[in-house]
């Protein structure tokens, strides 16, 4: 397995198929894609890509009570199935921490599923309380961390 920097486009396909099945390819593009400081990693076993997500220079209004200014937003992570449990979700998660720690980032944080919200606690996140839906796509917490 080896993990690397992606292009935006390379990461559709993934979020396509595992974060948002009932909406369209288009739907999967985010803004802030192709920034200068969006960043996309992936990991591959071989040619074919297993795991995704990707880093955006954002900061969240919900952090106002923290001093961390220069904020970075994971997002759009995602893992084939049968590649769960395998630690390709750890080794992108870990490329996209350094990479915002790189950046001067002092606070990276997401929008995760609260199904998945006990995968990011056992990485280090913390999470605010509040729980929130996002439409058509269910319910989710902000987490985050100090690189």
């Amino acid at each position: 397995m080896e993990v690397k920097q992606i292009t935006a486009q390379q990461t559709i396909t993934l979020r396509h198929r595992i974060l948002r099945p009932h909406q369209t390819e288009a739907d999967c593009i985010y803004p802030g894609d192709e920034a200068t400081d969006s960043y996309h990693y992936g990991a591959f076993d071989g040619q074919k890509l297993v795991c995704i997500a990707s880093v955006f220079k954002q900061s969240e209004e919900r952090f106002g009570q923290f001093k961390q200014r220069n904020q970075y937003r994971l997002r759009g992570m995602a893992t084939l199935t049968e590649y769960r449990g395998t630690g390709q979700g750890n080794s992108v998660l870990q490329a996209c921490i350094a990479q915002c720690k790189a950046q001067g980032g002092e606070l990276f944080w997401c929008n995760a599923r609260t199904s998945a919200a006990g995968y990011y606690e056992k990485m280090g996140f913390a999470s605010l309380p509040e729980e929130f839906d996002l439409s058509g796509i269910g319910p989710h917490r902000v987490m985050y961390i100090v690189p």
